[in-house]
């Protein structure tokens, strides 16, 4: 995304949404960003002179599913932008809260940022944003918890392939995550287990 406004070009500023939902004629996903092309549709709306099929991820959840099967990885897919987004909220802040309270002082300062540098594409760090990305890796559950953010990453990467393919690719990742013993990332790995297409509940 260029901006959290998008004025200029019909929403398009918001390009990373349109990509992630990109069946979706709603391209604003959170609550502070703007989308001026929505609002023209939802005028439209009103005036009976559209009808907007999809606004967004098609996911339902459901607690206390024990398996990750292809359906799961199908809304898993549909939703990967709030589930990254979750991941932040979830695993990295709460890694970054339990050292913080750890440390005293001076001691803290190193963990400013720290969420935005452990969530972010490392190709959009400046050379001081990928040193200080390497300086808070270095400290062990840091490196965990960003190396599975990258695996998990990469796993929408290879979504072109069959559903089967890529649920097997999330259970393991889900493995991967339980085996650390963090109970954040255990925590996480139950609410993924928890979507479902809405059509499959």
């Amino acid at each position: 995304n260029i901006v959290p406004w998008g004025i200029l070009i019909g929403g398009e500023e918001l390009h990373n949404n349109h990509h992630t939902y990109a069946n979706s004629a709603k391209l604003s996903v959170k609550f502070w960003e703007f989308d001026i092309g929505w609002l023209w549709i939802r005028l439209f709306q009103v005036c009976g002179l559209a009808t907007p099929l999809v606004t967004g991820p098609v996911v339902s959840r459901q607690e206390k599913i024990s398996d990750l099967n292809a359906d799961t990885a199908a809304a898993l897919v549909n939703d990967r932008f709030n589930v990254m987004a979750r991941y932040a909220d979830c695993v990295i802040a709460p890694t970054i809260k339990f050292h913080k309270a750890q440390l005293a002082g001076t001691r803290r300062r190193p963990l400013r940022g720290a969420k935005r540098l452990l969530s972010r594409q490392e190709l959009l760090l400046d050379d001081v944003g990928r040193n200080q990305l390497q300086a808070l890796i270095e400290v062990h559950e840091f490196r965990t918890v960003y190396e599975l953010r990258l695996k998990l990453q990469s796993i929408w990467e290879r979504r072109t392939g069959s559903m089967d393919d890529l649920a097997d690719a999330l259970r393991q990742w889900c493995s991967d995550a339980e085996a650390t013993g963090s109970q954040a990332l255990t925590d996480f790995v139950g609410e993924l287990k928890s979507y479902m297409l809405p059509q499959t509940v």
